[in-house]
């Protein structure tokens, strides 16, 4: 609704305007700012005003400025109805997960299932093999076409680049290979967590200035 009130007062933002927005967006959902809630919403969109779409903008990082408390957690159980297991999910996109069986790149639309097309992360072991809770975090789940036997494909795979795509390092691979599962969910969340870091950083740009565009600012010099 926010972005919809801002996109119809400025139909065409500027690149630097887009960029921030983009780091809006993140940085208020790896925070939780976002919450869709009446007085949020609200307060968001009386922070869009007509007349200056660069104080628009502005007015809206001012609600972000603050750096989470705590980044999506890895080992925690995953849920994909719940906002941090999506952004889990968007970090594991980004890995550009490719088919166990083809090598082809997996295409969102491949990853759902059902008449309303939900996206689905199936499980790469079963959870009912060892009552570990580790078996409900995203470090056991998978990018892919639901298929019976994920984890005898994945041990199959000797191609590092394929495995790599889904987030499996070799160290990982092998282990779930010799039936290590706790040292294989122990070492696939390690490589995990390292990327979704990396992944949310780039995104949300916290270090980075969040100044207006030049223009904005020479025509502010010339209004003092």
């Amino acid at each position: 609704m926010s972005l919809g009130k801002f996109f119809h007062l400025y139909p065409d933002p500027g690149a630097r305007s887009r960029q921030l927005l983009e780091r809006w967006v993140w940085r208020g959902a790896l925070t939780g700012a976002h919450r869709g809630d009446t007085v949020s919403t609200r307060a968001t969109l009386d922070r869009i005003v007509e007349g200056s779409e660069e104080v628009s903008v502005q007015r809206l990082l001012e609600m972000v400025v603050s750096r989470p408390g705590a980044l999506p957690k890895i080992d925690e159980g995953f849920n994909f109805r719940f906002a941090t297991s999506k952004l889990l999910a968007l970090a594991m996109l980004d890995l550009r997960p490719r088919n166990l069986d083809s090598g082809e790149l997996i295409e969102i639309d491949q990853a759902a299932e059902g008449e309303e097309q939900e996206f689905r992360m199936p499980f790469i072991i079963d959870r009912h093999d060892t009552p570990n809770d580790a078996l409900r975090s995203t470090a056991n789940r998978l990018i892919h076409p639901r298929r019976p036997g994920l984890r005898r494909r994945l041990v199959g795979v000797r191609d590092p680049e394929l495995l790599a795509s889904h987030g499996i390092p070799e160290a990982a691979a092998q282990a779930l290979y010799t039936g290590d599962i706790d040292g294989f969910l122990r070492l696939r969340a390690h490589f995990l967590r390292h990327h979704c870091e990396r992944f949310f950083a780039r995104h949300a740009r916290w270090d980075e200035s969040d100044r207006p565009s030049i223009a904005a600012l020479v025509v502010e010099d010339e209004d003092v």
